[in-house]
């Protein structure tokens, strides 16, 4: 005859959760060189997508600049010819659509090539780093690098006229706090998880399955500063400093992949450089 646990005296077994049969947390990613091998052909994809990167700003401005300009006809607004590439308003709307267009083509293009070659999130270098304490490492690099850019500028443009110039390139409508918020969005996170995939999680990749850390470290950083001081160098001395200023971030970076695991500590160190950016070109007075 059938009884149940209190009619028998005996407790019924229950399952009792505790900290020794808790889930583990998951794995942090592995080291670039230790995860599924880059074919030695993916080279010149990976070259491809970054190194399109001005193509794809031009043609991200032109559709900006359409979109503006169809935008205008439907609220009625005229448009006047012998002002349209004067028209400040059209002109940042069209530098930041082509950092869109940018960015998500670098995005889809490096994703693509992860998935392609069987790197899932966490061996694509987007998990959790081995140590927490890599974030502040990485913050710790970037305030070296600025004191370098400091300097540099003290020396080679002391009366700041060439960065204002490359900042009012970008931010045309710097007496715009909703214009500077739109390009913080694009050129902050989007802009720096974009390059941090291509640069770090690809390129560097690829040269490290290949060559020592520094080696693989300094190439990858080379390409990095050569593809964008073609943008943005002003040429001189102050574009000689500003490339080596890129050559530097983009060893520090990689190291920072290379020694967490993870590409987040170089997002963030990308993120909050682009972020100072945005910031110094933010002028309320207009001047």
């Amino acid at each position: 005859m059938p009884c149940n646990a209190a009619e028998s005296g005996h407790e019924p077994h229950r399952t009792v959760m505790n900290a020794s049969t808790a889930l583990p947390a998951p794995p942090a990613s592995p080291a670039p060189a230790t995860s599924p091998r880059l074919q030695r052909f993916d080279l010149i994809p990976i070259l491809a997508i970054a190194a399109m990167n001005l193509l794809y700003g031009v043609l991200g401005a032109a559709a900006g600049a359409v979109i503006y300009l169809l935008a205008m006809v439907m609220t009625g607004e005229a448009i006047d010819p012998a002002t349209i590439g004067t028209d400040k308003n059209l002109l940042q709307f069209a530098i930041i659509a082509a950092a869109i267009y940018a960015a998500a083509a670098i995005l889809l293009g490096a994703w693509g090539i992860a998935q392609w070659r069987g790197l899932d999130r966490r061996k694509f270098g987007l998990g959790r780093p081995r140590h927490w304490w890599w974030f502040a490492i990485g913050l710790a690099g970037l305030a070296a690098l600025i004191g370098y850019d400091y300097l540099a500028v003290h020396l080679f443009d002391p009366d700041g006229a060439i960065q204002a110039r490359i900042r009012r390139g970008l931010l045309i409508r710097s007496d715009s706090l909703a214009w500077a918020i739109a390009l913080w969005v694009v050129a902050g996170p989007l802009t720096a998880a974009a390059e941090e995939l291509v640069y770090r999680g690809l390129l560097y990749r690829w040269f490290r399955e290949r060559l020592p850390v520094w080696i693989a470290a300094l190439a990858s950083a080379l390409i990095f500063g050569l593809l964008h001081g073609s943008l943005i160098s002003p040429g001189g001395a102050m574009g000689t400093a500003m490339a080596v200023g890129l050559v530097l971030f983009g060893i520090v970076a990689a190291l920072l992949f290379e020694a967490s695991g993870s590409l987040w500590p170089s997002i963030l160190i990308h993120f909050v450089n682009n972020s100072l950016f945005v910031i110094g070109a933010y002028n309320p007075s207009g001047g």
